[in-house]
């Protein structure tokens, strides 16, 4: 429901008591689904419905790094404005979250990703399986 965007179905499962924050075999969660595949209204309603916002999926992206990189703006303020509400004193945690170096010392973030012999990021292999890539 939440990849497809089905905003109806979403909210008759959490209604139902729906486990929001249950993770697949890549560790997504509803909402990092929703927010993978631009499915903004979905992502909202599992968000006002208290789903975790901190949850990193295999590849180390949380809700908000995803809403970022598919252009969900209401997604990644309403992520922004709950995570300062609950982090707002903890710097770190919340770079940690977001994807962002502010917070973090200089030796953390200068830091490369994993990467294989060959250069290409652990992380991307992943992706690149998990969209059915060769």
């Amino acid at each position: 429901a939440c990849w497809g965007g089905l905003e109806a179905v979403v909210e008759l499962l959490i209604e139902k008591n729906a486990k929001l924050d249950l993770q697949n075999n890549d560790n997504d969660t509803a909402l990092s689904l929703a927010c993978q595949n631009g499915r903004q209204k979905v992502a909202l309603v599992l968000i006002e419905k208290n789903a975790e916002l901190d949850v990193q999926n295999e590849s180390g992206n949380t809700a908000l790094m995803l809403a970022q990189q598919n252009g969900l703006e209401a997604v990644k303020q309403l992520i922004q404005q709950k995570l300062n509400a609950a982090h707002g004193g903890n710097k770190r945690k919340w770079a940690d979250m977001s994807g962002d170096t502010a917070g973090k010392s200089d030796e953390d973030a200068k830091k490369p990703a994993a990467k294989t012999k060959r250069g290409i990021t652990k992380a991307s292999i992943r992706k690149i399986a998990r969209r059915g890539g060769c």
